[in-house]
């Protein structure tokens, strides 16, 4: 049987409620793709940052903090997988040290160099669910390194490379990638395809969709992704070599002091005069003032008053994006 991997995120798992529906959805995938599926877990919501908040009170010593913060990711596993048996489905779980998953790098930013896959196989050779802790790995000296904010991103795509994985899904509380966050921009779409180049744009601008590291490592190796919401029934956003097919793909707005700055990200989107000329047009119909216009690789950045952002946004969207729909 082929292999899939099925990352989920804290917000997915922050009650037992939530972890039932989980385990639910796992075994429904697996029907669904006839595949064995290896799961990554993040940590219950919050459960992280509580436990990096107790920290402060104490020396600042980076080795013991990320043995500290590795334990959320134990507690959901452990608890997937007593969920997945109570539904009768066979699963085990396993710590980054017992596979091992083996990484380098700082206490608190480290990468993940191998997978050792022999366990994990002889699992899936004994038809179990595999669950497996997201953000960790350990160094040369066996010690716990944690991957980064969003670490658990990093751990599934690496896992996917590391057992072949037909797919790959990044659910989360966010049903896949927007042309512009929904709460700014209430008829913002959800984007079926966007390129691994785009997601990178889009992070620069400072919009947190996933991982950086994540996306680098499947652009890298050429791993197809799925973002895609938890309680969802489509496949979300799949990033690929493959982009939105658009001009202009998705906007987001970041502030600095007294000026917005609208990010317009799509392939190769810095090339085209014809839209720039556009752009600049739209904003003298509406007497907005640009300070000025920055184009790198598949992202223009525009500089304008503040209080002018939110309004620009809103008309780029719906001149450039909602019009073409």
């Amino acid at each position: 049987m082929p292999n899939i991997v099925l990352k989920f995120g804290g917000s997915s798992l922050s009650d037992s409620n939530k972890i039932f529906f989980v385990a639910e959805k796992i075994i429904s995938l697996e029907k669904k793709y006839s595949s064995n599926a290896v799961c990554v877990l993040s940590a219950p919501a919050d459960i992280t940052d509580n436990l990096i908040k107790a920290s402060l009170k104490f020396s600042k010593n980076p080795r013991e903090q990320d043995a500290l913060t590795s334990l959320g990711e134990q507690i959901s596993v452990s608890l997937m997988a007593m969920a997945l048996e109570k539904l009768s489905r066979k699963a085990i779980s396993f710590n980054s040290w017992q596979l091992p998953i083996r990484g380098k790098g700082p206490f608190g930013n480290g990468e993940i160099k191998d997978i050792s896959t022999e366990k994990i196989y002889s699992a899936l050779n004994e038809k179990k669910t595999v669950l497996i802790t997201g953000y960790q790995a350990i160094n040369e000296k066996g010690e716990i390194i944690t991957l980064g904010r969003g670490g658990s991103d990093l751990s599934a795509v690496t896992m996917a490379k590391h057992i072949k994985a037909d797919k790959c899904f990044l659910f989360s509380d966010v049903k896949g990638v927007f042309s512009a966050n929904p709460t700014i921009v209430p008829e913002a779409i959800k984007l079926p395809y966007i390129s691994y180049d785009e997601i990178i744009a889009l992070s620069e601008s400072g919009t947190e969709v996933r991982q950086l590291k994540a996306i680098e490592y499947a652009k890298k190796h050429k791993i197809k992704v799925n973002l895609a919401g938890t309680v969802e029934k489509d496949e979300g956003t799949l990033i690929s070599e493959r982009n939105s097919g658009r001009i202009l793909s998705c906007i987001s707005i970041s502030h600095l002091k007294q000026r917005s700055i609208i990010s317009l990200i799509g392939p190769n989107i810095q090339s085209n005069t014809t839209f720039s000329n556009s752009l600049k047009n739209l904003a003298q119909k509406y007497t907005i003032k640009i300070y000025s216009i920055q184009q790198g690789k598949n992202k223009i950045n525009i500089n304008v008053p503040k209080e002018q952002g939110r309004d620009l946004l809103l008309k780029i969207h719906r001149e450039f994006i909602n019009l073409i729909n």
